[in-house]
């Protein structure tokens, strides 16, 4: 019995001895830059990281083939461009030339009569050398402008798009227009600005709203309409008169 006790006492204590003279792992501080897990898996090893090989940075050049003598997509876009240049052609010749300038500071309406197929909405207001035109018609395909004649606008020949700066009641907006002859003065030009809509035209229409359109750096139109309520009725009422 004491034998056995001494032996059991003996394996305690190198136990205990193998135990204290392990190195602790968690204890181990590897360099900076350098993996603790060496290659012998011990926890123990370090060794340094390798990394990769930079890669080698190219300037990629536009390898994209030339567009083809054909195209489905120019040539679609082709063919809105000159549909819209068509549209807008139509939408001069519906304008009523005569009432543009009829009346200077008032509204002047021009509606269609029942068998013309355009079934224009035409509202203009002409003040101190310039003019506003608000048009609404259904033919062909909806057409709704808001249009500038007068001031300085420069004359043209044929359809252009232009990007001008327009001012109303003190907010500027960059757009796009399409830069027009005019129907009231050969020696000038006009603006017609697209609408998305009829309802878009109404809702825009303020009672007093003031106007200026800069291009290229250059004030060409600027003026002021009133009554606007008046037009935006009046507009209303003629469009539900042609049904829509």
């Amino acid at each position: 019995m004491l034998k056995t006790r001494l032996l059991v006492s003996i394996l305690s204590v190198f136990s205990l001895a193998v135990i204290l003279n392990t190195p602790s792992f968690a204890e181990w501080q590897c360099p900076v830059g350098v993996d603790p897990n060496g290659v012998n898996n011990s926890g123990v090893a370090c060794v340094w990281y390798e990394e990769p090989p930079p890669e080698e940075e190219y300037e990629y050049e536009d390898e994209a083939p030339p567009e083809p003598a054909y195209s489905p997509a120019i040539q679609q876009s082709q063919a809105v461009r000159q549909a819209l240049n068509n549209f807008v052609a139509e939408t001069q010749t519906i304008l009523n030339a005569q009432k543009l300038a009829a009346t200077p500071s008032a509204w002047n309406f021009v509606q269609s009569p029942a068998n013309d197929p355009n079934q224009v909405c035409q509202a203009s207001f002409y003040a101190d050398n310039s003019g506003v035109v608000l048009i609404d018609s259904p033919a062909g395909e909806p057409t709704t402008f808001l249009g500038f004649y007068g001031g300085s606008i420069p004359p043209v020949s044929a359809t252009e798009k232009v990007r001008l700066s327009l001012t109303q009641s003190g907010e500027t907006q960059t757009v796009q227009a399409f830069h027009v002859p005019s129907v009231v003065n050969p020696n000038q030009g006009m603006y017609l600005f697209a609408v998305p809509s009829t309802q878009a035209l109404l809702s825009s229409i303020e009672d007093q709203q003031d106007y200026t359109i800069v291009a290229n750096g250059r004030k060409v139109v600027q003026g002021q309409w009133q009554d606007g309520d008046s037009a935006r009725h009046w507009l209303s009422r003629c469009v539900q008169q042609r049904g829509g």
